[in-house]
């Protein structure tokens, strides 16, 4: 990553570059149909630039910052994995995960400043109590303070969405089958009407 005042919103020759071919096991910025090894940039905190981790097999990955040139101390780096809406300080330590084969194009991003809506007063995932209420075979979601939701997605580990409820109508509890679901460990993502958005881990064990 190459930070330049010349670096455009295009692709810029001789300050990016594209990989020779992508291998089964492989990491690049950008997305699987626009793979760049070298990424330039104008300097911006708000910037958030999208990783792409492709693997053929479950694998345990580690990223971190191997070498910092002329970025100021104070400048903190983060990686954000969007599917738990969690910030690692690469400044402080690695990040490290265990993913299952697939291809994951939308869940990690490295970004300059926290933005994690749990630190939003107005819609955090303290608001909600999410219960797996497995003897009934359901997910219940209170919403007490009854929030304006849009939607409540549930995801596996490996950031796949396995249940989508679309919400229509402010209650203050909903209720998600899990019966078509496989015991496991999941994120519930909640969503607001002004798209903030929250997550917790749940535990699936019929």
């Amino acid at each position: 990553m190459t930070f330049h005042d010349n670096a455009t919103d295009g692709f810029d020759i001789g300050l990016e570059a594209k990989p020779p071919m992508i291998t089964n096991n492989d990491v690049f910025w950008g997305t699987k149909n626009n793979p760049l090894i070298f990424l330039a940039n104008k300097f911006d905190k708000s910037l958030s630039l999208p990783i792409t981790i492709d693997l053929n097999t479950q694998q345990y990955v580690e990223i971190n910052v191997y070498d910092l040139i002329n970025i100021p101390d104070n400048t903190q780096i983060y990686l954000h994995d969007i599917l738990t809406d969690t910030y690692i300080n690469l400044r402080d330590q690695n990040f490290s995960i265990n993913l299952d084969k697939g291809t994951y194009e939308n869940r990690f991003e490295i970004t300059f400043q926290e933005n994690s809506s749990l630190n939003q007063t107005d819609f955090n995932v303290n608001l909600f109590k999410i219960i797996s209420d497995n003897k009934n075979k359901k997910l219940l979601v209170y919403n007490p303070k009854l929030k304006s939701i849009k939607s409540i997605k549930l995801y596996d580990t490996s950031g796949k969405e396995v249940h989508r409820l679309m919400i229509s109508k402010t209650s203050n509890v909903y209720e998600i089958s899990t019966s078509n679901i496989s015991n496991g460990v999941f994120i519930a993502k909640i969503e607001s009407t002004e798209n903030s958005s929250c997550s917790k881990r749940v535990i699936i064990n019929k």
